[in-house]
């Protein structure tokens, strides 16, 4: 999986169907030497017959990944084809639903491209399809959908707006009814539309719903060697005032139980963000927060933390804000220098 600042156009490679042409079935193909489609192959795009639509989108497919020569993804886009495709969507059939995906995904690749894919109404057709396609279909649309969230704020708001949202978060909600490849991509595609690097991001209302679900996720899937777990943390970590949010999931025991399984990255969001939740400037909320995390054996944990890190480096940055909370919140605890 490309990093949240790079469109992602993985698609599953060992497709049977995806042999290469041979140069002949390529000429028939093709119209003229920038390779636009025959128009044969663009009008069973639109048949009502999902087997012809299944053909041709094969077809496609092949023309983008695997030619006798290079075919560009402009003289697809040309041919007018995405209308078609996106409309198989709704078909109802797994394999044209994957292949028409499938085609997307490369068709997000660029600016110029994911545009046209914007304009053409896929985002609607996306979400509204999610809940009821195969497990490769939903990860080939997370893909797509986050592709379009990179390219601009723009294409990023039309996303949300258009319930873009829904998807990711409800395979977060209930990862283990969903592959590692669709959670991968669930959590890529939230970090794609969180990313840093735009002038403007979501702000705490459009956000808001969805802390609670990846707060839940990252403490019960404590995993570093799963993609989806450091797309997670590096969301929530993006997030607008994410400790308002959190205080109503049992925020502490949370924190607490994520501390003791979690990996260094985890590590480092859960306390930044225990942290915040206890600068809170109103006194009844800062002592319910700091009682709540030591009844759940959270000074325990912090203790460790310093213990484990100071053996192996002394100026990390883990050890340094595990001792700064113990010093602040829990002086009683702190004993230096062996914390």
């Amino acid at each position: 999986m490309n990093s949240p600042n790079l469109p992602c156009t993985r698609i599953k490679d060992d497709n049977a169907d995806l042999d290469e042409f041979d140069t002949e079935d390529f000429d028939s193909s093709v119209t003229d030497d920038r390779c636009h489609l025959n128009p044969e192959i663009v009008g069973n795009l639109n048949s009502v017959d999902p087997e012809v639509r299944h053909g041709a989108m094969l077809k496609v497919h092949r023309l983008l990944r695997k030619p006798p020569k290079t075919v560009s993804i402009d003289s697809v886009i040309d041919s007018e084809i995405l209308n078609g495709v996106i409309q198989s969507l709704g078909f109802g059939d797994s394999n044209l639903c994957e292949e028409a995906l499938a085609i997307l995904v490369l068709a997000t690749g660029t600016t110029e491209h994911a545009m046209a894919v914007v304009q053409a109404q896929a985002i609607p057709a996306l979400v509204s399809t999610f809940p009821n396609v195969s497990m490769i279909a939903k990860e080939y649309t997370l893909l797509v959908l986050g592709n379009l969230a990179l390219w601009s704020e723009g294409f990023r708001d039309q996303v949300v707006r258009r319930g873009g949202m829904k998807p990711p978060v409800a395979v977060l909600e209930q990862p283990t009814k969903h592959t590692a490849k669709v959670v991968d991509a669930a959590a890529w595609a939230l970090s794609s539309y969180l990313r840093p690097n735009v002038t403007l991001m979501l702000t705490y209302g459009e956000t808001r719903d969805i802390i609670p679900t990846l707060a839940q996720f990252i403490i019960n899937n404590i995993d570093e060697t799963s993609e989806a777990m450091g797309y997670a943390v590096k969301t929530l970590s993006l997030t607008s005032n994410y400790p308002k949010s959190i205080r109503g999931a049992n925020a502490m025991e949370n924190i607490s139980t994520g501390l003791s399984r979690a990996g260094e990255m985890s590590k480092e969001i859960l306390l930044e963000i225990l942290y915040d939740m206890l600068e809170d400037e109103r006194r009844s909320v800062y002592v319910e927060a700091v009682e709540r995390f030591s009844g759940a054996g959270g000074i325990v944990q912090l203790v460790r933390i310093s213990k484990e890190q100071n053996t192996n480096d002394p100026f990390s940055f883990i050890t340094d804000l595990a001792k700064t909370i113990l010093k602040r919140h829990y002086k009683g605890a702190y004993k230096s220098p062996r914390v």
